[in-house]
């Protein structure tokens, strides 16, 4: 395992805004090194004078709500047998492949934080640890650009945390185990030796995960796509192509996904399947993709490793849509871009040239 810490810069696509900071040399050498170790391919290279894109704060949220986890560690300190540390962290752990859109968050998050490439699974790690950034970068910014899953109940356990370490009431009895209490209901809850070793501390009971009432922003609807939605296309014979947008998510989340489909004006379906404890939205309708899938990610662009995808995905659809698909040489097209779909060798242009029939 090897440590970065940074703060890089580069160039990317949309949903950015404008900023002015300047890539040192260090920077560039961390970014080249981060690439080289994901083996990451673009042809858009770092600016080397004035970078020009920041990630829009709902897109940050909802990449965060999809891909972050927030974190209470309790750990025994080494020399001291009754004596316990509470550590308090925001991460997240993405394929390697998106570590260029993982430096683009740190930037956001003023540079806290750092990065931790694990070659053998081939993901990175970027957490935020020191309790300063918490309290002042992170916690505002989720209560500010609030997260819609159900995620959002782990925040809201784990910021009760964060002020009372921020208080230093976990370096009391009373505030310790309070603590615990919120890491019983928090992700996986406590682990097996710490309840052993605290009986008297009581668990709480887990709020029921309701989708809030508000609309869904489209930048957060983006960026949590980016790690939680799929787009398929399925060849079936000579006749038929059919092109998917889907959203899976643990069946708790089932309102969040009729939230989906809400903002996508009410297009395709809600299914729950309670034996696999998961639900799924998904879009199938060529007419339905074209004039509310597309024109959303068309304007309220991805920014990481699904971009490539969605760009190939989209050419498909416009090929389908132009009924390409039903000459060969429209076929064979189709068949060629699928192929390059999930091959990240494959370079793809973002033209939206298409096969029609003559």
């Amino acid at each position: 395992m090897k440590i970065f810490k940074s703060n890089l810069s580069l160039n990317t696509t949309c949903p950015f805004h404008l900023s002015n900071n300047r890539l040192g040399k260090e920077n560039l050498r961390l970014l080249a090194l981060f690439h080289s170790a994901s083996g990451i391919k673009s042809d858009k290279q770092p600016n080397m004078g004035e970078p020009t894109e920041n990630l829009d704060p709902n897109f940050i949220s909802g990449l965060l709500d999809a891909e972050g986890s927030f974190i209470i560690s309790v750990v025994r300190r080494s020399k001291l047998k009754d004596s316990w540390i509470v550590q308090a962290s925001l991460q997240v752990r993405m394929n390697s492949r998106d570590s260029a859109l993982l430096v683009l968050v740190q930037r956001y998050f003023k540079g806290a934080g750092s990065f931790r490439y694990n070659a053998e699974a081939n993901v990175v790690h970027y957490t935020i640890t020191k309790l300063s950034d918490l309290v002042n970068i992170v916690v505002p910014h989720f209560k500010n650009y609030p997260l819609r899953s159900a995620k959002s109940l782990d925040f809201q356990l784990w910021a009760q945390c964060i002020e009372m370490m921020r208080n230093k009431q976990h370096l009391t009895d009373s505030g310790f185990n309070e603590i615990l209490s919120l890491k019983s209901v928090l992700n996986w809850g406590l682990p097996v030796k710490i309840k052993a070793l605290f009986p008297s501390v009581k668990p709480l009971v887990r709020p029921v995960f309701e989708a809030s009432k508000f609309a869904l922003d489209p930048y957060w609807v983006s960026g949590f796509s980016e790690g939680d939605s799929s787009f398929y296309v399925q060849i079936f014979n000579e006749k038929r192509v059919t092109l998917i947008f889907n959203v899976e998510l643990h069946i708790r989340e089932v309102s969040l996904l009729y939230k989906f489909k809400e903002f996508f004006g009410g297009v395709g379906n809600v299914n729950a399947y309670p034996a696999r404890s998961i639900a799924r939205y998904h879009v199938s309708g060529t007419s339905d993709l074209v004039n509310y899938i597309l024109p959303h990610f068309d304007k309220f662009q991805l920014a990481g490793n699904k971009l490539p995808n969605y760009i190939v995905w989209s050419k498909i659809l416009r090929l389908v849509e132009s009924k390409a698909h039903l000459t060969s040489e429209g076929l064979d097209q189709i068949k060629e871009l699928k192929l390059s779909l999930y091959n990240k060798d494959v370079k793809v242009s973002n033209s939206q040239e298409t096969v029609s029939e003559d």
